[in-house]
């Protein structure tokens, strides 16, 4: 749950992603600012579980401060560059910078078709052996996104399909793809409900790994009111 200001140039928000006992509270901030039409800039920051294979099972926590500039090259085409800044509750830390993108294809009446990629480079200070935590961490992906759109309704539907790859370290090459659902509905006091739903599935896990990364699902749910 949360809340969205919106000034002149950008937007200032703050959501909490509630409590749970002997994890603590998560909650995040954002800060924008637009420059002009074409190019952006996004502060994120706060505290929430660290997003590594093994981290949730130990209540590692981190944090975080994200930077982020967004740039529109063309009509169809937009491009990102980011570098998020962790510290985490074991005090080890974790850096990554990388860029993604997505280009437009046609839209139809109710719908568009989106091609997605990303790529990133990230740090640990110190590995542990209690979670994945490789001194150097590559990852890339490309996908395709559907989207259908019923403005008088002032509801999406969103399917997308990521091919992901991998390595920590010198090891060989992971391949891991997802498949999400989303659902956005948006009401006359400037507020939405967000529910997704991911499914995703990791191979070539090195022999070591105690199968940290397992094939599994998630399912979110926020609500957003914006002023």
């Amino acid at each position: 749950m949360g809340t969205t200001y919106r000034y002149d140039h950008g937007t200032a928000g703050f959501r909490t992603r509630g409590f749970e006992e002997g994890y603590g509270a998560s909650y995040e901030g954002t800060l924008t600012y637009e420059f002009n039409d074409l190019l952006g800039l996004t502060f994120t920051g706060g505290r929430r579980l660290h997003d590594a294979a093994g981290a949730v099972l130990e209540k590692i926590r981190e944090n975080y401060l994200t930077a982020r500039l967004d740039y529109i090259a063309m009509d169809r085409l937009r491009l990102g560059l980011f570098g998020p800044r962790s510290l985490l509750s074991d005090d080890n830390d974790y850096w990554d910078w990388g860029f993604d993108g997505n280009y437009r294809l046609d839209m139809n009446r109710n719908y568009r078709d989106t091609l997605l990629f990303a790529y990133s480079y990230g740090h640990y200070g110190q590995e542990s052996d209690i979670y994945d935590s490789p001194y150097r961490r590559v990852d890339g992906s490309f996908g395709i996104s559907r989207l259908w759109s019923y403005p008088r309704l002032e509801r999406t539907w969103e399917f997308i399909q990521l091919f992901g790859w991998g390595h920590d370290n010198d090891e060989g090459k992971s391949f891991s793809p997802s498949s999400r659902i989303e659902f956005v509905q948006s009401f006359s006091n400037n507020s939405r409900l967000t529910v997704g739903f991911t499914m995703a599935w990791y191979t070539n896990q090195r022999n070591d790994a105690d199968n940290r990364r397992s094939n599994g699902y998630t399912f979110d749910i926020a609500y957003m009111q914006e002023w």
